[in-house]
């Protein structure tokens, strides 16, 4: 979903707080020109201890067609235009750290608490158990391949290798990552704006096309270069600009 088209975006300002930006970020004006409306007072909204917020850390969102999902360092929450709701016990979920958040704009948001994996939407949430040759394994890292499937990112620390799920709520199907990668890399899975998967490590950069990783763009392996970001972002005449920033240079490419 590109920060055009949203209907409002979300950024975390301080531990306590969430600001939410609504609207469009420009428009034309009369001439053609665009114009910035970023700095219009009315377009953000702040929301703290009067709805719920005091004392609490915010690590996380996402957002879908049912709203808005925040994870804090006390449970998950939601946000559907005009109230937030903690998702609790009552829900299915444990008011522990979240670590992590995908959503498909439509279909099951999927979150990692205390380690383990949840699925559901804003009736309720039910674990998902992971297979049980997976226990030793944690659970780093997921990303939403569609409505209903997610890839699952575990790592054995013991052992240093890295395992790859396909998974829906009743089964798992183990993936390989691109074969480039060494087991003692650290590998970091995301989806970017135009609902492409990505697999990053400090040695290179992989999306995947179908069944397969194709490569992106390979790191040099000096120990001054380190992974700090990737992102993707589409503009008003449909042009994504992506771009990979390392402790030494930053790539880009773009696509119509």
């Amino acid at each position: 979903m590109s920060a055009a088209s949203s209907y409002f975006h979300s950024l975390l300002r301080s531990a306590t707080a969430v600001l939410l930006l609504l609207g469009e970020l420009s428009a034309r004006t009369g001439d053609g020109s665009l114009e910035d409306r970023l700095g219009e007072a009315w377009r953000w909204v702040q929301f703290g201890s009067e709805v719920g917020f005091e004392g609490v850390s915010f690590s996380s969102l996402a957002e879908a067609e049912s709203g808005l999902w925040a994870g804090s360092d006390r449970g998950l929450w939601h946000y559907d235009g005009w109230v937030w709701k903690s998702m609790g016990p009552e829900q299915g979920l444990p008011a522990l750290r979240v670590e992590r958040i995908v959503a498909w704009p439509v279909g099951r948001v999927w979150v990692i608490i205390d380690g383990r994996l949840f699925a559901g939407d804003t009736a309720g949430f039910e674990q998902v158990l992971l297979p049980t040759e997976c226990a030793r394994r944690a659970l780093i890292d997921v990303v939403a391949i569609d409505a209903e499937t997610v890839f699952l990112l575990l790592r054995d620390h013991e052992a240093r290798s890295n395992t790859l799920l396909r998974a829906t709520c009743s089964s798992f199907t183990e993936s390989r990552l691109p074969h480039e990668l060494t087991v003692a890399d650290q590998v970091r899975l995301l989806r970017t704006a135009s609902d492409r998967v990505w697999s990053v490590s400090e040695h290179g950069v992989f999306v995947l096309d179908g069944e397969a990783w194709e490569p992106w763009i390979t790191l040099p392996t000096r120990g001054s270069t380190t992974l700090v970001g990737l992102e993707e972002a589409t503009d008003f005449h449909g042009l994504c600009t992506l771009k990979l920033t390392t402790g030494a240079a930053v790539f880009w490419t773009w696509s119509a």
